[in-house]
């Protein structure tokens, strides 16, 4: 069985913190979880869109969880979040869910680093053609899988809708995986802040799953929608900047 990460919408503190609920979900649909542990841990990037200043990390264990594990993640300024969940079923079998997604929130707030350290989980590592601040379709991503302990296998791609995978990657002769989401008409629709959830799902040896959920926009080049992203944005960093704002004229 897989799983992917649901992401809720971003909300604003009174501190200039952002927070994101991300809950466990089923990448098939109509199968139910039985998971009694599920570990996460993330790595935030205070980053600018001209690069990063460092990471730190965060390490939550969560225990009977029901009827899905979940977890909101606080981060300051414009950050890029790495969420991995850690998921044991009831027959022992652990499987892992990534999420990587942005925050904007007001600059220079700090979320504390937790001071403990998860083992050496596999995780996806994603880049790309483009800024990554603004993920679309029809943008080339490239995906690497680090501490899996195997040799690569084929990653399915899942898209919120379908009953089943969408695509079927190989890697190449690096073990890199590379994918374009097409362009969707249904998602052009819905307007510039909608995205849609891709999930790359790839087999363990000891029975489980690790995946990477990747939300993605429709394209800015797309019905020459090309300032979109900024324009979403600018909107983002000025809703935190105003938020700080307000509170910074309250006190």
């Amino acid at each position: 069985m897989a799983y992917a990460l649901e992401l809720g919408p971003q909300r604003f503190a009174a501190s200039g913190l952002a927070s994101v609920e991300a809950r466990v979900v089923a990448v098939s649909p109509g199968e139910s979880l039985d998971l009694p542990k599920a570990e996460f841990y993330w790595r935030e990037s205070r980053a600018t869109l001209g690069g990063g200043d460092g990471t730190v990390g965060q390490y939550v264990v969560v225990g009977e969880v029901s009827p899905e594990p979940r977890v909101t993640v606080r981060a300051g300024g414009y950050s890029r979040i790495g969420l991995t969940a850690r998921l044991t079923d009831r027959e022992g079998v652990v499987s892992y869910a990534q999420a990587d997604f942005n925050v904007y929130a007001r600059e220079g707030s700090v979320s504390p680093p937790s001071g403990d350290s998860p083992p050496p989980w596999p995780f996806f590592e994603l880049t790309s053609d483009q800024p990554l601040y603004w993920p679309q379709t029809g943008q080339t991503f490239f995906i690497a899988l680090k501490n899996l302990g195997s040799a690569p296998a084929p990653l399915s791609v899942w898209e919120e809708g379908h009953g089943g995978p969408v695509a079927l990657l190989s890697p190449d002769a690096d073990g890199r995986y590379g994918y374009v989401p097409p362009n969707d008409p249904r998602l052009d629709k819905l307007g510039t802040t909608a995205s849609k959830r891709l999930v790359f799902v790839h087999p363990l040896p000891g029975g489980g799953t690790a995946s990477l959920s990747l939300y993605v926009h429709r394209s800015r080049t797309e019905k020459r929608n090309r300032g979109a992203g900024l324009a979403v944005f600018a909107a983002c960093v000025a809703g935190a900047s105003g938020v700080g704002l307000h509170w910074l004229r309250k006190g």
